[in-house]
C-alpha cells in the first residue's frame, strides 16, 4: 500500500487546507492511504540546540512519519512551506542521513 502523509498548514478547524487533505483522504483509492498529520500545533519553534540533547517527542514523531511515508503532501500558505521545508522537513532529511 502506497501511503501518504497529509499535512495541513493551519490549525484552523475550518481550514481549507484541512478540509482538501480530508477530501484527498476520502477520495483516495483503496490501494493508497492518506494519513492525516494533527500534531503541527503541538511542535515547538525550531531550536538547534535541542538537537544535542534530543529532540522532543513531537519532533520524533514527525520525522518518524516522514520518513516512513512514501509520499508528503502539504496542503498551506506559501510561507508555512517555507518554515515547515527548514525547520521539520529538513530535520527528517537529516535523520535518514
Amino acid at each position: 500500500m502506497f501511503k501518504i502523509l497529509a499535512i495541513s498548514g493551519s490549525l484552523r478547524a475550518a481550514s481549507l487546507n484541512g478540509m482538501l487533505l480530508r477530501a484527498v483522504q476520502r477520495l483516495a483509492p483503496s490501494d493508497i492511504h492518506v494519513d492525516l498529520y494533527r500534531g503541527l500545533g503541538a511542535l515547538p519553534p525550531f531550536n538547534q540546540d535541542l538537537e544535542a540533547v534530543g529532540p522532543p517527542d513531537t519532533v520524533v514523531e514527525l520525522r518518524t512519519r516522514i520518513i516512513s511515508a512514501q509520499s508528503v503532501l502539504i496542503a498551506a500558505l506559501l510561507g508555512v512551506l517555507r518554515a515547515l521545508q527548514s525547520e521539520g522537513l529538513s530535520m527528517a532529511a537529516e535523520a535518514t542521513e
